[in-house]
Protein backbone atom coordinates (compact mmCIF):
# COMPACT_ATOMS: atom_id res chain seq x y z
CA UNK A 1 0.00 0.00 0.00
CA UNK A 2 2.77 2.43 0.93
CA UNK A 3 4.60 2.05 -2.38
CA UNK A 4 1.38 2.28 -4.41
CA UNK A 5 0.20 5.41 -2.62
CA UNK A 6 3.53 7.21 -2.97
CA UNK A 7 3.80 6.26 -6.65
CA UNK A 8 0.26 7.42 -7.38
CA UNK A 9 0.79 10.83 -5.79
CA UNK A 10 4.12 11.26 -7.59
CA UNK A 11 2.49 10.49 -10.94
CA UNK A 12 -0.14 13.24 -10.70
CA UNK A 13 1.10 16.26 -12.71
CA UNK A 14 -0.58 18.82 -10.41
CA UNK A 15 1.35 17.31 -7.49
CA UNK A 16 4.67 16.40 -9.09
CA UNK A 17 4.96 19.88 -10.63
CA UNK A 18 5.02 21.26 -7.08
CA UNK A 19 6.96 18.64 -5.11
CA UNK A 20 8.91 16.61 -7.70
CA UNK A 21 9.94 13.50 -5.71
CA UNK A 22 9.59 15.11 -2.26
CA UNK A 23 6.96 12.65 -0.97
CA UNK A 24 8.17 10.78 2.10
CA UNK A 25 6.77 8.32 4.63
CA UNK A 26 7.31 9.44 8.22
CA UNK A 27 9.54 12.48 8.37
CA UNK A 28 10.92 14.61 5.58
CA UNK A 29 14.73 14.60 5.39
CA UNK A 30 16.43 17.40 7.31
CA UNK A 31 16.74 20.52 5.15
CA UNK A 32 14.35 19.25 2.48
CA UNK A 33 13.13 21.88 0.04
CA UNK A 34 9.51 22.98 0.19
CA UNK A 35 6.82 22.30 -0.76
CA UNK A 36 6.77 18.62 0.16
CA UNK A 37 4.44 15.88 1.37
CA UNK A 38 4.81 13.52 4.31
CA UNK A 39 2.66 10.43 4.82
CA UNK A 40 2.03 8.66 8.12
CA UNK A 41 0.08 5.48 8.82
CA UNK A 42 -2.10 6.31 11.83
CA UNK A 43 -3.87 2.95 12.05
CA UNK A 44 -3.79 -0.19 9.92
CA UNK A 45 -5.56 -3.49 10.25
CA UNK A 46 -7.54 -6.21 8.55
CA UNK A 47 -11.12 -5.71 7.47
CA UNK A 48 -11.70 -9.42 7.02
CA UNK A 49 -9.80 -12.58 7.84
CA UNK A 50 -10.25 -16.17 6.81
CA UNK A 51 -8.25 -19.37 6.92
CA UNK A 52 -7.22 -18.55 3.34
CA UNK A 53 -5.09 -15.69 4.66
CA UNK A 54 -5.40 -11.95 4.88
CA UNK A 55 -7.90 -10.20 2.71
CA UNK A 56 -8.84 -6.57 2.59
CA UNK A 57 -7.08 -4.18 4.98
CA UNK A 58 -7.95 -0.64 5.98
CA UNK A 59 -5.48 2.06 6.96
CA UNK A 60 -5.93 5.62 8.10
CA UNK A 61 -3.16 7.65 6.48
CA UNK A 62 -2.32 11.21 7.50
CA UNK A 63 -1.17 13.32 4.57
CA UNK A 64 0.72 16.48 5.51
CA UNK A 65 1.31 19.10 2.83
CA UNK A 66 4.14 21.49 3.77
CA UNK A 67 4.95 24.89 2.29
CA UNK A 68 6.86 28.09 2.94
CA UNK A 69 3.50 29.87 3.10
CA UNK A 70 0.04 28.72 4.14
CA UNK A 71 -1.18 29.37 0.60
CA UNK A 72 1.52 27.11 -0.87
CA UNK A 73 0.62 24.29 1.54
CA UNK A 74 -3.12 24.76 0.92
CA UNK A 75 -2.81 24.72 -2.88
CA UNK A 76 -0.77 21.50 -2.64
CA UNK A 77 -3.36 19.98 -0.30
CA UNK A 78 -6.13 20.74 -2.78
CA UNK A 79 -4.20 18.93 -5.53
CA UNK A 80 -3.71 15.92 -3.24
CA UNK A 81 -7.36 15.90 -2.20
CA UNK A 82 -8.57 16.11 -5.80
CA UNK A 83 -6.30 13.26 -6.87
CA UNK A 84 -6.69 10.92 -3.90
CA UNK A 85 -10.31 11.22 -2.76
CA UNK A 86 -12.34 8.38 -4.32
CA UNK A 87 -9.26 6.96 -6.12
CA UNK A 88 -8.47 3.29 -6.67
CA UNK A 89 -5.67 1.47 -8.47
CA UNK A 90 -3.36 -1.49 -8.08
CA UNK A 91 -3.58 -2.95 -4.56
CA UNK A 92 -5.63 0.04 -3.39
CA UNK A 93 -9.36 -0.65 -3.75
CA UNK A 94 -10.43 2.77 -2.54
CA UNK A 95 -9.11 5.94 -0.93
CA UNK A 96 -11.52 8.30 0.80
CA UNK A 97 -11.08 11.61 2.59
CA UNK A 98 -11.88 11.15 6.30
CA UNK A 99 -11.07 14.65 7.54
CA UNK A 100 -9.19 17.81 6.67
CA UNK A 101 -8.05 21.09 8.09
CA UNK A 102 -8.40 20.52 11.82
CA UNK A 103 -4.63 20.80 12.26
CA UNK A 104 -3.71 23.52 9.75
CA UNK A 105 -1.04 25.26 11.77
CA UNK A 106 2.39 26.74 11.21
CA UNK A 107 5.20 24.58 12.52
CA UNK A 108 7.41 27.05 14.37
CA UNK A 109 10.65 25.43 15.49
CA UNK A 110 12.12 28.75 16.59
CA UNK A 111 14.37 28.96 13.53
CA UNK A 112 12.10 28.90 10.52
CA UNK A 113 8.37 28.95 10.11
CA UNK A 114 6.80 26.50 7.71
CA UNK A 115 3.14 25.80 7.16
CA UNK A 116 1.26 22.50 7.17
CA UNK A 117 -2.14 21.41 5.95
CA UNK A 118 -3.20 18.00 7.24
CA UNK A 119 -5.73 15.54 5.82
CA UNK A 120 -6.67 12.00 6.84
CA UNK A 121 -7.62 9.38 4.28
CA UNK A 122 -9.06 5.91 4.72
CA UNK A 123 -7.19 3.57 2.38
CA UNK A 124 -8.72 0.16 1.63
CA UNK A 125 -6.20 -2.22 0.09
CA UNK A 126 -5.30 -5.84 -0.54
CA UNK A 127 -2.64 -6.99 1.90
CA UNK A 128 0.05 -9.37 0.79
Amino acid sequence: MEEALRAMLGAVPAISARVAARIDWGLAPQGQALPCITLTVVTDGPVDHSLDGPGLSRARVQVDCWGETYREAKVLSRAVRTALDAWQGGVITGAFLAGAGARDLPDDDGVTEIHRVTMDFIINYHFG
